[in-house]
């Protein structure tokens, strides 16, 4: 039977840098590789925050991206 494998993972935090001259906000993505696959996700949201609390710009959303291997 076939099944998945984790290899790496990564956290992308997008972060609004500013607007527009029409209201709309200028987002901008910073990537964190290196992330354990098997992270919790109270735990990501918990280092996404830190890191929030000591970047220039507000974090608008976290993403979570982890890459298997089906053997």
């Amino acid at each position: 039977m076939a099944e998945y494998t984790a290899v790496n993972a990564l956290l992308r935090t997008r972060v609004q840098i500013g607007t527009n001259v029409d209201g709309r906000p200028i987002l901008r993505s910073c990537s964190y590789n290196g992330v354990d696959p098997s992270v919790l996700a109270d735990d990501l949201l918990a280092v996404a925050q830190a890191i929030g609390n000591v970047i220039q710009y507000p974090i608008v959303e976290n993403q979570f991206s982890r890459t298997d291997l089906v053997i």
